[in-house]
């Protein structure tokens, strides 16, 4: 990679009593009721910086006077005081931000300062990976994937730290990569510093690892409205990173513009994924993206993918499962196991693993129904949740109705972008269950509810808004189910079409037949 634009001022540390006032500031407005929204919190920080205020004593008098803070009490200041001590004291330093950051569209500039936790000075250069959004569920071998693992590590002794954040995929997975590599880390924060991250990690100071520098432009429990807070994350990582590889943006799209306006102000180095092969159109979004910036970017390109590199599979190379073809199961004796997408880290794995295996090309990072009933064939053993549990008793969740039903109460979850349920799982004989200690779920409101013993409260499912529960016929069983302590002609897989069967015998050992549903 050729030598880029000199690299722009990061930031300048404040003097450490100029720094303590500004995070005691931000200590008291949120200890008053009156909203102070990101920006509003900004302009109080810049003017009372501005304006010299350099001791506690002159920063009551003009919170008062000058911060529209009347009402503030003396012992509230007192509080926030006793606040500020741990953190100060825990490593958390303030910054002025340049003020060549690229404004919020319609908006004043900001952020002015920031906070930060970790350390003052970090290597030069710095690289930042930008990506429009992606469905939530994982294509292990889609382009942008492939292009990230290959510039991660191919930048690992280039540059020396990474920049990420919170919020998308790719900017976890980056985080994720520069933390095993034990790489310096610059985590812009847009929930603030004592906000836990929607992953339900632990925030990056609070973990053990000595790399990481966490920035934010908020303090405490402040937030702006979710639109603000991804704009100014992205124009944060764009200003602190040296380097922008960029892997796939959408046309005209937020981020795009973002960038553009960042390299008008401070051109910097840009790297663009063009496609697969060299002589391959770049993607769209690229192509677009490119024309608008000030500066010429480095195209790059991809090799093969791994499946293209394998080539056609020859019949002997396909170890073709074992699908029954015999007259159909008698449905009504069995009980049904459904699987689903899971978005996300599976139960019990944290995000770190979750990233790292995404990285690695696990076979099953997809999350996809199909990868998590293989998940269940390699563990031999069906996992328990409590979700939706009165009780938090962890059990699992059966139903009587066969697989020819599913459409009739399968339901798209729009939170989750997902199906409730999907025509893959395992077929348990009924008999077989209920010795084991499965029983119908008991619907109803509080009062059944109440009138249930203690040892059937885990059975109780309130019928939901139109009987919308009621319908599933769900059963359920305490604890975790083990496949191995059953024969293998008490249960069966059962999976869309013979194309999965083969993809599902690819990832696990099959217990025996695969029955699809086709």
């Amino acid at each position: 990679m050729g030598q880029g634009p000199p690299a722009p001022e990061r930031w300048t540390p404040l003097a450490e009593d100029s720094g303590r006032i500004l995070i005691l500031l931000a200590a008291l407005l949120e200890t008053v009721s009156k909203s102070f929204p990101g920006p509003a919190f900004q302009n109080l920080l810049h003017l009372c910086l501005r304006q010299g205020v350099a001791t506690e004593e002159d920063l009551w008098k003009w919170a008062r006077e000058q911060a529209g803070l009347g009402s503030l009490r003396r012992a509230s200041f007192d509080a926030a005081r006793r606040k500020t001590a741990e953190p100060i004291l825990e490593g958390l330093w303030v910054a002025s931000f340049p003020t060549d950051v690229p404004a919020r569209e319609g908006a004043d500039p900001c952020p002015h300062v920031v906070f930060v936790r970790g350390s003052r000075e970090t290597a030069r250069p710095a690289a930042a990976w930008f990506n429009s959004g992606k469905p939530r569920a994982v294509e292990p071998d889609a382009l942008w994937l492939r292009a990230l693992r290959l510039t991660l590590e191919r930048m690992r002794p280039v540059c020396g730290t990474f920049v990420a954040s919170t919020g998308t995929l790719t900017y976890d997975l980056v985080s994720a990569f520069a933390r095993a590599a034990s790489s310096p880390l610059l985590h812009v924060m847009p929930d603030g510093l004592t906000c836990r991250p929607a992953s339900g990690d632990h925030a990056p100071w609070q973990t053990r690892h000595p790399f990481v520098t966490a920035v934010s432009c908020l303090a405490g429990r402040r937030r702006c409205p979710k639109n603000v807070r991804w704009t100014c994350r992205d124009r944060m990582a764009a200003h602190l990173a040296d380097i922008h590889i960029v892997l796939e943006l959408r046309p005209s799209s937020r981020l795009a513009r973002i960038l553009v306006e960042q390299h008008r102000r401070s051109p910097r180095a840009v790297l663009i994924l063009q496609g697969a092969h060299d002589g391959d159109s770049p993607r769209s979004g690229n192509g677009e993206f490119a024309e608008r910036l000030p500066v010429k970017p480095l195209w790059f390109h991809l090799g093969k993918s791994l499946r293209e590199e394998a080539g056609p599979r020859t019949k002997a190379a396909v170890r073709t499962p074992a699908v029954r073809r015999d007259a159909a199961p008698c449905w009504a004796e069995y009980l049904y196991h459904y699987t689903r997408v899971c978005n996300g880290p599976w139960p019990g794995q944290n995000h770190q693993r979750y990233c790292i295996s995404i990285l690695r090309g696990d076979p099953l990072a997809s999350h996809s129904a199909l990868a998590t009933l293989a998940r269940i064939l390699n563990e031999r053993r069906i996992r328990a949740g409590h979700r939706r549990v009165r009780g938090k008793e962890p059990v699992v969740s059966l139903t009587s109705r066969p697989p020819a039903d599913l459409h009739l109460f399968r339901r798209w979850n729009r939170s989750q972008a997902r199906w409730t349920l999907e025509p893959y799982g395992i077929a348990i004989r009924r008999t077989i269950l209920r010795a084991m200690g499965a029983k119908p779920t008991i619907y109803g409101d509080d009062c059944v509810y109440e009138k249930l013993g203690p040892t059937d409260r885990h059975r109780f499912q309130s019928r939901g808004k139109r009987n919308t529960w009621v319908i599933e016929r769900e059963w359920r069983l305490k604890g975790d189910l083990y496949l191995e302590r059953l024969s293998v002609e008490d249960y069966f897989v059962f999976v869309p079409n013979a194309a999965e069967a083969e993809r599902l015998s690819l990832l696990a050992r099959l217990p025996g037949p695969c029955v699809t549903l086709e």
